[in-house]
């Protein structure tokens, strides 16, 4: 995958008419201008042109940016041609939707204090091919919405740069009986996108702590190095993705720098460069002339339950190869769904190699993690060994390819079996999910050992220290449901649709008129946080929420909170395990489990959603609104 380049006039190349011919100026939407600005969703009081919290003003240095952009890039989705296989009958192309009209999308690759703008076109909706609008006529492969919205999963970001699923454009059109949208919000084709790359925590009391261009910074233990971009449009992020629409954003930093030569003290000289590669995992269904396909119910795609595909690709390949050297690899693994869980294992011959884990989901572990090659029955729901990886969570793992001789093979196997209908993995006798023997599997990946190269130092003992967590956290998980400030959220069926999901008994509803209606989500929900600029010290702990699945005996739900990291406290009032011990945005929902997690929300307002990131059940109603909107 090719990494993204920035633009190399910088923000005078905003203003070419190929990259929209305006400059950036503090809101998402700079083209719309005029009275046009002040247009408000239907039904709503908040503007379609919403200005970016931490970004004001024209983007340049005066003391009201805060985080003025020093990188400016252009990204186009579009529909394009994508080989996913050399021989028949792929070998002619499938049509996908791809960021810059590719399968995965280019590598963002960012570092903390410098803060970019990304430009997001929309190629999709007013291309005849990829929408066409004549009688008759459908989008190609009858699946996909060319309305987008693109989240940068999970990113400390401002809700107006967030992706959110209500923030498609251009907008829906409202209603006949409503007033119309002027045309310059009707042809909305792009969106800025404000990353403002600070950790989360940023204590404006503080002095200054950083160099230019950020002002300050927030706690280092909330750093993030591995995430992914994908599109969250309402009701078609499964269809959106599924076709294409995904890829990596990495996050560097002093520590985790990027570079395993790095001279400075505290670098971890993790295997970098052409070492450290990213590898996106999709099963995919094909039609008999190699065009993707995606199953439907009744007349609309796709089933309610889940989808499984019957082949498999890494980075767009079906079951590709990688020559390696013999040598330190860092593998950075994403389930991109839409359905499926993975449980990886290394295998030589057929039998199980050791390898380590360095990170899960966006964050480094304390320590490095040996994936055992012996089940100690220790492990909630799973069994210990190789690494579990269900939709949207990643595992950042290093192989010693050093340790075999050139001219041996060695696979990812995908040894976790799952349910028929995508719902989730099966259950073996013991209640856990269900895996296959050693030597049995799919082998999804495929490493060919080379020649030997010089190597990265050895990998660190200690690699990150985990945010502190407040005194109360350390109560009972019975005493956490007592605590005042303790939410609770079940994972189920809507209470009057049984056939579709929901969170607490309820469908989701995106409320664009900005009310809070506590029937739908999570009303007032307060930021605690450390005072912003002219508010005081004002300093909150935070909340504990209980996660509970109340679907069925065989459900299982990866569960994704925008905005902020969260720490699991008990899975079923029991200490999660060693590869748990940190940082995490996507939670396993095991059948029958109750999660505490404790989690905060700073720095910025607006808002955010929580869902299941089985993007099936998401695009089924498995998703609430939850609304950042002050303090306590």
């Amino acid at each position: 995958m090719p990494i993204k380049a920035a633009l190399p006039g910088g923000m005078g190349d905003l203003s070419l008419p190929k990259n929209g011919g305006v400059a950036p100026n503090g809101t998402v939407y700079p083209q719309v201008t005029g009275k046009d600005a002040l247009t408000t969703y239907m039904n709503s009081t908040a503007l379609i042109v919403a200005p970016q919290q931490r970004n004001c003003g024209n983007n340049d240095n005066d003391d009201n940016v805060q985080f003025p952009p020093k990188r400016f890039y252009v990204l186009n989705v579009r529909q394009a041609t994508h080989v996913f296989h050399p021989e028949p009958p792929y070998n002619k192309g499938s049509i996908i939707w791809g960021y810059d009209g590719e399968f995965p999308g280019p590598t963002f690759v960012s570092r903390y204090g410098e803060p970019i703008l990304v430009r997001i076109f929309n190629r999709l909706y007013f291309d005849p091919n990829a929408n066409p609008r004549k009688p008759g006529q459908q989008i190609p492969g009858g699946f996909g919405d060319p309305h987008i919205s693109t989240h940068l999963h999970n990113g400390h970001t401002a809700s107006e740069s967030d992706g959110n699923p209500a923030d498609i454009y251009p907008p829906i059109k409202p209603p006949d009986h409503l007033p119309k949208y002027p045309e310059s919000i009707q042809n909305l084709f792009f969106r800025d996108h404000h990353y403002a790359m600070f950790r989360a925590g940023l204590d404006p009391l503080k002095s200054d702590n950083m160099p230019a261009p950020n002002k300050h910074d927030g706690d280092i233990a909330e750093t993030l190095c591995t995430l992914w971009y994908h599109d969250h449009s309402m009701d078609h992020t499964a269809e959106n993705v599924y076709k294409g629409l995904v890829g990596f954003h990495l996050f560097f930093d002093e520590i985790d720098s990027g570079n395993e030569k790095d001279p400075a003290p505290g670098a971890l000289r993790l295997p970098s460069g052409e070492f450290d590669i990213p590898l996106l995992f999709q099963d995919k269904r094909f039609d008999s002339n190699g065009q993707l396909f995606l199953p439907k119910f009744e007349n609309d795609p796709p089933p309610p339950m889940g989808v499984l595909g019957d082949r498999f690709t890494v980075n767009g390949q079906i079951q590709p190869k990688l020559t390696v050297f013999r040598r330190k690899y860092r593998f950075r693994l994403l389930n991109a769904g839409p359905s499926r869980f993975y449980q990886f294992f290394l295998t030589k011959d057929g039998k199980d190699q050791a390898f380590i884990q360095i990170g899960n989901d966006e964050s480094l572990l304390v320590q490095p993690y040996k994936i055992p090659l012996h089940d100690d029955g220790t492990c909630p729901f799973r069994d210990c060994r190789g690494v579990l990886v269900a939709v949207a969570e990643r595992a950042d793992v290093v192989i010693d390819f050093s340790k075999y001789h050139k001219g041996d093979q060695l696979f990812f196997v995908n040894r976790l079996v799952m349910a028929d209908e995508g719902f989730g993995p099966e259950l073996d006798a013991a209640g856990k999910f269900k895996i296959l023997p050693e030597g049995e599997g799919d082998q999804i990946l495929r490493f060919d050992v080379g020649d030997s190269a010089p190597d990265s130092p050895p990998i660190p003992a200690k690699l990150r220290t985990n945010p502190t967590l407040p005194e109360f956290t350390k109560k009972a998980a019975d005493d956490l449901k007592a605590l005042p400030n303790h939410r609770e959220f079940l994972f189920g069926f809507d209470d009057a649709k049984s056939e579709m999901w929901s969170i607490n008994g309820r469908p989701f509803e995106s409320s664009p008129a900005g009310t809070i209606d506590k029937r739908f989500k999570v009303g007032c929900l307060v930021t605690p946080r450390s005072g912003l600029p002219g508010e005081g010290k004002v300093v909150h702990d935070g909340e504990v929420w209980t996660i509970k699945n109340v679907t069925s005996s065989h459900w299982a739900h990866p569960i994704h909170i925008h905005l902020e990291e969260f720490r699991i406290l008990y899975r079923n009032k029991k200490a999660p395990k060693d590869y748990e011990q940190t940082k995490k945005d996507v939670l396993i929902l095991a059948p029958d489990e109750e999660v505490q997690i404790f989690l905060r929300f700073r720095d910025f307002y607006g808002k955010y959603p929580i869902h299941c990131h089985n993007v099936i059940h998401e695009d089924h109603k498995m998703m609430l609104r939850f609304d950042v909107v002050g303090d306590y």
